[in-house]
């Protein structure tokens, strides 16, 4: 009796061990789904926390980068920045240096204008008399002595045997060009012995093929010769040096044809050719610029020149004998040249005995003979 007794207590607490194993795994059940549910809660979580995170990291990443991409933009503004104080404080500079050469520019500038109106006003104040007289006689004695190619413009003082601020123009031998000389001074000195007369400029400027040249600091010399020493001495005592000795009357004598004449005397037949040739009313000017003597109305060793109205030589010539001849039937004067040679651009002709004349048709007879003094040839 006591076998199913104790078989239904174990049942019974079988049974009660089911229901509480039921019940107990029930609730493991239930608390594993809600641990389940909870570490899948938990799991999502955790990845938004990492998605969060990862977000984050790139947002920070990116952030980084455009933090350094900024601080990289700063460097090089802050780099600009000071490159351009640089070239702002070199600009600056160059200003001021460009400043400083406009004003030192501009004072010379105003000094070569002052210099210039200076001058200027120089220009227009007239010759001091003892210059002026200085230079016509200079002019007189060189035209006495064949050298009309040589003409002073101005000359402002005449001091210790020197002239000072000269212009002196020397014309070409063809007559199509000049040399023009401006010297601070010019001195003068003669050779007795050789008859030459060295005329020195200093401090100044020439015409060189064309151009301006600086005159050479122990001066220019410009040689004049044969010179009448004695004409030249005593017409210019105040501005030329004379060294030497004259050569004795015995080889003047030698040296001096009977047909050559003074210089005096050369020079106012010049003139009188002057005043005679300027009457002319040929068509282009004629100019007699030298000769040596004077024999039976003819003018011995004489050179003629002739230019047009520009100063352009049409021809010259160089003959033996020139003389004023007169036709008083015709009522015709003309200018006869023998023996020598006619130059007319780069051709050359010889002139014979027979000789080349020039008429010159505004002239007549009795004024021709009244300028010659009568020494004329009449045909």
């Amino acid at each position: 009796m006591r076998f199913p007794y104790v078989l239904a207590i174990l049942c019974a607490l079988l049974l009660v061990a089911v229901v509480l194993l039921v019940l107990e795994t029930r609730a493991v059940a239930e608390l594993a789904g809600r641990n389940e549910r909870l570490a899948r809660a938990a799991q999502l979580e955790c990845e938004a926390a990492v998605a969060q995170v990862e977000a984050s990291s790139r947002e920070l990443t990116a952030t980084s980068g455009q933090l350094a991409t900024t601080e990289r933009e700063r460097d090089a503004a802050r780099a600009a920045t000071e490159r351009l104080e640089h070239e702002l404080a070199r600009a600056a500079a160059q200003v001021v240096q460009m400043t400083d050469a406009v004003k030192a520019a501009k004072a010379r500038a105003d000094a070569s204008v002052a210099a210039a109106k200076a001058e200027s006003m120089r220009a227009l104040e007239p010759m001091p008399e003892g210059v002026r007289l200085c230079l016509q006689a200079l002019h007189a004695c060189l035209k006495a002595d064949g050298f009309s190619d040589l003409r002073f413009l101005r000359a402002r003082a005449l001091d210790d045997n020197a002239l000072h601020d000269v212009e002196m123009l020397q014309a070409a031998d063809d007559r199509l060009g000049a040399n023009l000389v401006v010297a601070k001074r010019m001195t003068a000195k003669l050779e007795r012995s050789t008859g030459q007369l060295v005329l020195t400029f200093y401090e100044g400027t020439r015409n060189g093929d064309g151009e301006r040249v600086e005159l050479d600091e122990s001066g220019w010399p410009l040689i004049v010769a044969p010179v009448s020493g004695h004409l030249i001495e005593e017409r210019l005592p105040h501005l030329v040096e004379c060294t030497g000795e004259y050569p004795s009357p015995e080889k003047q004598a030698a040296e001096v044809r009977p047909t050559d004449v003074d210089p005096v005397t050369r020079m106012q037949w010049l003139e009188r050719f002057e005043v005679l040739l300027g009457e002319a009313g040929t068509t282009e000017r004629l100019d007699v610029r030298r000769f040596r003597g004077m024999e039976q109305g003819h003018f011995l060793g004489a050179e003629l020149l002739a230019t047009d109205a520009r100063g352009h030589v049409q021809f010259g010539a160089a003959c033996e004998r020139l003389a004023v001849e007169v036709d008083e039937r015709a009522g015709i004067v003309s200018l006869v040249l023998r023996d020598g040679q006619l130059r007319r651009g780069l051709a050359e002709s010889t002139i014979t005995a027979e000789g080349y004349r020039i008429l010159l048709p505004k002239l007549r007879p009795e004024r021709a003979s009244e300028i010659m003094l009568g020494l004329v040839v009449r045909k």
